[in-house]
């Protein structure tokens, strides 16, 4: 069985975002705004380029590994809001396999 990462080793407060459709323009045009999922408790790491690798699989560009408590109905299509910083989820990974920890490879976002 897999102990869950110590609390101490979280010390970075984030918010998962979603993008919805908010309304339409009068073409009838999607306006997406980001809605707040959830606020976790979270270890926030930089990583080098050679270690984009996770799981088997090469992760191009990815810039941090985030460790948080397992957050239902994530996906690769959210986004991870730290501080004023942005960044995209490029790769979840149920750790333990167990719905207990979530690792996430994310790439900084710009001009978003």
């Amino acid at each position: 069985m897999t102990t869950p990462i110590a609390t101490g080793r979280r010390q970075h407060l984030i918010s998962f975002e979603r993008r919805t459709v908010s309304s339409r323009s009068a073409d009838g045009t999607p306006v997406y705004t980001w809605i707040t999922l959830a606020d976790q408790w979270a270890e926030v790491v930089g990583v080098r380029g050679d270690e984009t690798g996770f799981g088997g699989q090469m992760v191009a560009e990815s810039t941090h590994k985030v460790t948080f408590p397992y957050t239902a109905d994530l996906t690769t299509e959210d986004r991870v809001r730290y501080c004023s910083r942005l960044f995209g989820i490029q790769y979840l990974e149920d750790r333990d396999l167990a719905g207990v920890e979530y690792v996430a490879l994310v790439k900084e976002l710009v001009d978003e």
